[in-house]
């Protein structure tokens, strides 16, 4: 987000117009005239430097963020290395912070759109929904040998299962669905949780090794409150590299 500060000419027509206005002044009428087209000629030539600033600022601040990367202009395979790199480098980040367990939503989060729990198209029509920078993200991590697991309300786990069979064949992802809207995802997380730890002796995944990532600001705020890290996905933002600038960002407690 960019925030630019809009400059008041009017004073700044006062300030070089203080000689002229002065009553103290010898200047005649017309030497204020003078002045005052003096000023109106050099407030032209600033405002266009100032408007040449703020572009620039604005389009490295865009490129920066990856919406002109991305956005409206399509998803080249240039454009998508990009984002392979950007998330191989979120994975090793997280993995130096300790992080052993990624937690997503499927609703919004993994995929561009909501289901409701009543998806009544094939699995591999809902793959097609999944977003690019879920999947390198989760490529990333497994490269990392971090945990991953899909928490959501909906019921439909084994759709849920088939879809991420397909986007990411050979590799397991648990999925924990279902349970009460009433306490967020805290049920599916520590399911999650010690499910792994139980399969995995050598573990000890706890709530500050675990990051919840969900388009729900009420299912992050309660995760926080539990002590778990959590990284919020806004699926109106068109910018694929914000969650992995959101995880580059993110120390562990």
């Amino acid at each position: 987000e960019v925030v630019t500060t809009a400059i008041d000419d009017g004073q700044s027509s006062d300030l070089l117009l203080h000689d002229d206005e002065n009553p103290n002044s010898n200047g005649s009428i017309n030497n204020v005239q003078s002045g005052a087209g003096l000023s109106d000629h050099n407030k032209c030539w600033r405002t266009i430097l100032f408007q040449l600033v703020a572009s620039s600022i604005l389009l490295v601040a865009t490129v920066l963020s990856g919406t002109l990367i991305f956005g409206t202009l399509g998803r080249t395979p240039q454009k998508l290395a990009v984002l392979d790199e950007s998330c191989e480098r979120a994975a090793r980040h997280i993995k130096r912070q300790n992080i052993q367990l990624l937690a997503l939503d499927f609703d919004l989060t993994v995929i561009d759109l909501h289901t409701g729990g009543r998806w009544k198209g094939t699995p591999e029509e809902l793959s097609k929904h999944v977003r690019p920078e879920i999947q390198c993200l989760l490529n990333s991590a497994f490269n990392q040998k971090i945990d991953t697991a899909i928490v959501t309300f909906s019921t439909q786990i084994d759709l849920i299962g088939n879809v991420t069979g397909q986007i990411f064949p050979g590799q397991h992802i648990p999925v924990h669905g279902w349970y009460t809207a009433n306490d967020g995802k805290q049920a599916h997380l520590a399911k999650a949780i010690n499910d792994i730890n139980a399969a995995n002796g050598n573990k000890n995944i706890s709530n500050d090794t675990t990051i919840l990532i969900d388009d729900d600001k009420r299912n992050i705020k309660i995760a926080r409150k539990d002590g778990y890290l959590t990284v919020r996905y806004d699926p109106e933002a068109d910018n694929p590299l914000f969650l992995v600038e959101s995880l580059m960002n993110m120390n562990s407690q």
